[in-house]
């Protein structure tokens, strides 16, 4: 009888080491998720980015526009 408790407490001892691993690398892997997402806040687009979005936007829209009026011109 006591082989199989001896058996029962190891088991018993294993998953309660594996419970304190598991929520220390969580709580690790919480803080990471926590400061990328701080550090993802810090880079976002200012807003010269939209300006020179804006400015690709008309050019190209301004070009199309001057493509077809070539076009039609030519025929």
């Amino acid at each position: 009888m006591t082989e199989g408790s001896d058996a029962d407490r190891d088991i018993v001892r294993e998953l309660h080491g594996d419970q304190r691993w598991s929520t220390w690398t969580n709580s690790i892997e919480r803080w990471r998720g926590r400061q990328n997402l701080k550090g993802s806040l810090r880079r976002d687009p200012g807003v010269g980015t939209f300006m020179l979005a804006a400015l690709i936007v008309v050019g190209v829209v301004v070009g199309a526009i001057a493509l077809v009026v070539f076009v039609f011109t030519l025929s």
